[in-house]
């Protein structure tokens, strides 16, 4: 296991998530790298790993794994990761505030 990741969260279908130490993250791939991160949008995380900031664990980590499932499974269907990033802030935002999930 590469040592900025610092273990298995959950495995969803194909996907693993991952916990990821974001201080190595910055240094290793990208110093904007602040939540999560998955292989459609990232070219730095492999295809079907979600990557979640150590930062963002525990009753943060539902909210950004909702986040990034939204963002892959609309850039499935052929989205651009603008317009995909801007849909999962909505709908991540949405559940923050108990509107879709509580």
């Amino acid at each position: 296991m590469e040592d900025f990741k610092l273990g298995i969260i959950d495995q969803l279908g194909e996907y693993t998530i991952w916990a990821v130490d974001q201080a190595k993250v910055k240094v290793l791939f990208d110093p904007d790298f602040t939540e999560g991160a998955n292989g459609l949008a990232r070219k730095y995380c492999p295809r079907y790993e979600v990557w979640i900031s150590n930062t963002m664990l525990g009753d943060q980590a539902p909210f950004i794994i909702i986040h990034e499932f939204t963002e892959i499974g609309l850039m499935e269907e052929g989205m651009s990761y603008e317009d995909a990033h801007n849909i999962a802030n909505a709908i991540e935002m949405a559940c923050r505030r108990g509107e879709l999930y509580g």
